[in-house]
């Protein structure tokens, strides 16, 4: 607390942490006080141009001076009017506190790769089709019904051109079945979109999940591919799509 005084006035405020020239002209219209009054921090006198930059701490007193003024007794009248008896008195008595009532919780959402990724078998100078089955299981936070982007990007696409010429995988999201082990894929969640060596990014946006049925589950429901020739190239190791996923939330 910081205590005010001007003449016969005086009170206490919590003020710390003020500069000098905010409390001047917060007490200015409520004191009358008039500009050429001077200011005195523990009796010590404090200069014009230093109050915006001399800061207030607790049990400072601040002295508004006024030479030959003998004090506000309007004030005083005022207050007694007002039933005020007691002099100092807390500024702060008018205000009031509340704390907000939030619940935490964990991240909005968890990403996990399936537990079994989907396979095909890849030959030279060969059309083929890709399998399919879970690729990430999207859980939402226990409760949280918003809006989702789910973006898959392919992650190797420099290794998977030295075996494939073209490569297609067809995405998208589906409910659980309701075990939370696997893809329901009569339940569709969002659009379905392809991923290619071309376009090695997509996005599916996942809305009103309200009484979805979760976990959700990315999927790949099929795929083809042209392969280039054996001769002159080693797929070893080039012929796995690498898949990353990435949830965040959807703004309204």
């Amino acid at each position: 607390m910081v205590q005010i005084k001007y003449g016969d006035y005086h009170e206490m405020a919590k003020l710390a942490g003020k500069t000098v020239a905010e409390v001047r002209e917060q007490y200015k219209p409520l004191l009358n006080i008039p500009d050429r009054v001077k200011t005195k921090i523990n009796n010590k006198s404090i200069q014009r141009n230093l109050e915006s930059e001399t800061v207030l701490k607790d049990d400072d007193t601040l002295r508004f001076i006024e030479k030959g003024r003998k004090g506000p007794f309007f004030i005083l009248a005022a207050l007694v009017a007002l039933g005020a008896t007691a002099i100092p008195f807390a500024f702060a008595a008018t205000t009031a506190t509340i704390s907000a009532n939030v619940t935490p919780g964990d991240d909005f959402v968890t990403v996990e790769a399936a537990s079994a990724a989907p396979s095909w078998d890849v030959w030279g100078k060969f059309k083929g089709t890709c399998g399919s089955g879970e690729l990430f299981k999207i859980t939402p936070g226990t409760n949280y019904t918003g809006d989702m982007s789910c973006t898959v990007i392919i992650g190797n696409g420099e290794e998977l051109v030295e075996t494939y010429r073209l490569l297609t995988m067809k995405i998208s999201v589906y409910e659980d079945v309701g075990t939370g082990s696997s893809a329901n894929t009569s339940a569709q969640i969002g659009t379905t979109e392809y991923l290619t060596l071309s376009k090695g990014e997509i996005d599916i946006t996942l809305t009103d999940l309200s009484g979805k049925q979760s976990p959700y589950w990315v999927y790949l429901d099929s795929g083809f591919y042209i392969s280039h020739y054996w001769g002159g190239w080693d797929p070893s190791g080039n012929e796995d799509p690498l898949l990353f996923c990435d949830v965040t939330q959807k703004g309204t």
